[in-house]
Parts: C-alpha cells; sequence; structure tokens
C-alpha cells in the first residue's frame, strides 16, 4: 500500500473520531438542557400535586377515623345483645359462685365505657380574676365546668355566648385552649326572626358588641356564606330594631341597643 493511500485513510480516521467527539459534546449539553428542562418540570408537577396529596391524606385519615368509629359502634351493638341474651338466660340459682357481682356490673358497664367522648380538651376558665385550667372531653356538657371548678351562681360565657348547661363543648365549638368566663350580670336574650318566619334565639352577654352579635346570628342560621357575601358587600342584609336599622359594624354593647331583656330583630335579606 502507497504512502498517499495510507495518509488519507489516515487522515479520513482523524476526521472521523472528531466528528465523534464533537458529537458526543454536543449529545452532553443536550443531555444536560434535558435534564435542566425536566428538573423545572419535576419541580413545577411537584408544586401542582402536593396539595393534593395533602388533601388525599387528610381524607384518609377521616376514612381511618370513619372505620374505627364504626368499629366501636358494631362492639357495642354486640355486647348489646350479649346482654340481652344474658339476661333473658342467667338463672342466678345456677349462676357460677366463682363470679361475683362486681364482675357482673362491670360486664353490664362495659357498653358505657366504651362511650366515644371525643377528643380530650384542655379549657382556661375565668372567675373573679382566677384563672383555672381544666380537661375535658369534646362532648362533655358544659355543667362540667361547674363539677370541677366549684362555681355557681354565675352564667358561663364563651365569645360572648351564654352557655346552656346540658349542651356539649362541640355543640359550641369549643376546642382546647378555650377561654370560659364565669359572669356574674345576667344575659340579654336577642330573636332574631326572618322574612320566613323562622326565629334564632341568642343567648348573649350584656357587654357583647353588636356585630359580634350579628355575626354569631349568620354562623348559627346554618348559612356562612351570608357572613362572607355581607363581608364582602356582594349581598346585602338588614338588620332592624324597632324599626331602626342596625349597623353591621357597630361595637356598641348590645345592652346600650336592646334595652329590654327580650329584644326582637327583624333579619332581611337582598
Amino acid at each position: 500500500m502507497n504512502s498517499m493511500l495510507m495518509n488519507q485513510m489516515f487522515m479520513n480516521q482523524m476526521g472521523m473520531n472528531q466528528m465523534g467527539m464533537n458529537q458526543m459534546g454536543m449529545n452532553g449539553q443536550f443531555n444536560q438542557i434535558n435534564q435542566m428542562n425536566m428538573d423545572n418540570t419535576t419541580l413545577n408537577i411537584k408544586n401542582i400535586v402536593e396539595p393534593y396529596e395533602k388533601k388525599i391524606k387528610e381524607l384518609e385519615e377521616i376514612i381511618r377515623q370513619k372505620d374505627f368509629e364504626i368499629t366501636v359502634l358494631k362492639q357495642k351493638l354486640n355486647i348489646n345483645n350479649n346482654n340481652n341474651f344474658m339476661n333473658i338466660n342467667i338463672n342466678p340459682i345456677n349462676m357460677n359462685p366463682n363470679i361475683n357481682q362486681m364482675d357482673i356490673n362491670e360486664a353490664f358497664n362495659i357498653n358505657q365505657q366504651l362511650e366515644i367522648k371525643g377528643k380530650k380538651i384542655k379549657l382556661l376558665i375565668k372567675t373573679d380574676g382566677e384563672i383555672f385550667e381544666i380537661f375535658c372531653f369534646e362532648r362533655d356538657k358544659i355543667s362540667k365546668i361547674r363539677e370541677k371548678c366549684n362555681i355557681y351562681g354565675k352564667d358561663l360565657v364563651y365569645n360572648y355566648r351564654i352557655l346552656f348547661e346540658n349542651s356539649t363543648f362541640s355543640e359550641y365549638g369549643i376546642m382546647g385552649y378555650s377561654i370560659i368566663q364565669a359572669e356574674s350580670v345576667k344575659g340579654q336574650n336577642v330573636i332574631f326572626k326572618d322574612a320566613s318566619g323562622r326565629i334564632i334565639n341568642l343567648a348573649l352577654n350584656k357587654k357583647c358588641p353588636l356585630n359580634i352579635a350579628l355575626m354569631h346570628y349568620l354562623i348559627i342560621s346554618g348559612d356562612p356564606f351570608q357572613l362572607v357575601s355581607l363581608l364582602n358587600n356582594t349581598k346585602r342584609i338588614n338588620f332592624s330594631y324597632n324599626a331602626n336599622l342596625l349597623n353591621f359594624k357597630d361595637e356598641t354593647p348590645i345592652e346600650n341597643i336592646f334595652k329590654n331583656t327580650i329584644s326582637n330583630v327583624m333579619v332581611t335579606f337582598y
């Protein structure tokens, strides 16, 4: 093979190697760019999906809680059935002497022990300059406060609402670290009535600002969208007392507005 042919082959080989190297360099740059684009895309998708993943976890937790409640209810039903069977078939004469009365009573009271009382909550009770810290359950009755703090002869007030003692903490939306005051001042009954004739009676502390009283009504009425519409000025709601319009932003204590112990407020929606 002559030298010219060898030189040509050598140069062709160098050219191919250079092209290959250039191609590899370009591919590397493209890969870096693609990787950056994929990282940005992944980050964007993650930001979009993350709130949904959080919501799914919350829903899963709710489902687990409901499954637990269903299991407890089934257990209570089985216990009731067993208790009924025992009431019908047990003859005290043939009863096993090794079973004492305390064991029987305990078996009959299992149903009460399994009662779902809700979460344990810590409450702060204020009275006469003192603060009591107590623990109750969400479905305990308000009267628990009097038992634990030995407070009598005073109204129990939460966010200016006078609490009815046969109601539960959960019914008033009372959660952990809520502050409940024991007030000696007598309350004020405000009766709200709308055009449909529906009546809602609110027992409020006399120091309650008017705007807070009106917000309590909108929340208790079961339509929080009315409150949102009012705050956003997208819907008009009139409150009138003795033919005089009440201002939703008025912070005057209701004792200075409603002169009677029982006062009627008319509600009109537009």
